[in-house]
C-alpha cells in the first residue's frame, strides 16, 4: 500500500505541466474525502493486539491555502472522517469510529497539480465493539503526502 501511494505521489510530481496560476490554489477550500489505510493497535492491558486491516472513511473538509510568490503553498486543514469497522480477534466483533483532524500542509504550485506533505493532530472516537457501551478516545498524530489536480479554475 505504501508503494502504491509512493508511486501516485511520484507521477503526480512527474507530471507538473503549465504555468503557474499562483490564484488557482491561493484562497479557502471545502469539500468531501474518501480514504484508505491500513491499522494496527495495540491497547495496554489488552492481551491482544487489533488485527491488521485494510480501512476506509467518507469525510468532509475545509482549509485555507496562500501561495507565496515563489510557488510554495501554506495550508491548514480542517477534516471530520467517519471511519469503516475493524474487526477484533479473537472474537471476530466490530466496532466503528469518528476521526477529526487538524493538519498544517506544505505544498508546490506546478500549475495544474499540487503535490503536497501534511503533518497534523489527530482525535479519533471509538464507539465501541458491537452490542457493548465501550467508547474510548484517542488521541494521535497524522502524517502523509498527496497531490491535487486542478479540474477547472475552481474545482480540484
Amino acid at each position: 500500500m505504501k508503494q502504491a501511494w509512493l508511486a501516485a505521489f511520484v507521477a503526480a510530481v512527474a507530471c507538473l505541466s503549465g504555468t503557474a496560476g499562483a490564484e488557482g490554489w491561493d484562497g479557502p477550500y471545502a469539500g468531501i474525502s474518501i480514504d484508505a489505510g491500513q491499522s494496527s493497535v495495540q491497547l495496554d492491558g489488552v492481551p491482544f493486539a487489533f488485527e491488521e486491516q485494510d480501512s476506509g472513511a467518507l469525510g468532509v473538509f475545509a482549509g485555507y491555502n496562500h501561495v507565496l510568490g515563489s510557488g510554495l503553498v501554506l495550508g491548514a486543514e480542517l477534516s471530520y472522517s467517519g471511519v469503516d469497522t475493524y474487526k477484533v480477534p479473537p472474537v471476530s466483533t466490530y466496532f466503528a469510529a469518528t476521526l477529526l483532524q487538524a493538519k498544517a500542509r506544505i505544498g508546490y504550485d506546478g500549475g495544474k497539480v499540487m503535490p503536497y506533505a501534511f503533518v497534523g493532530l489527530a482525535r479519533m472516537d471509538e464507539f465501541g465493539v458491537v452490542g457493548s457501551s465501550v467508547t474510548t478516545q484517542e488521541d494521535g498524530y497524522s502524517m502523509g503526502l498527496g497531490a491535487e489536480i486542478m479540474v477547472t479554475e475552481n474545482s480540484s
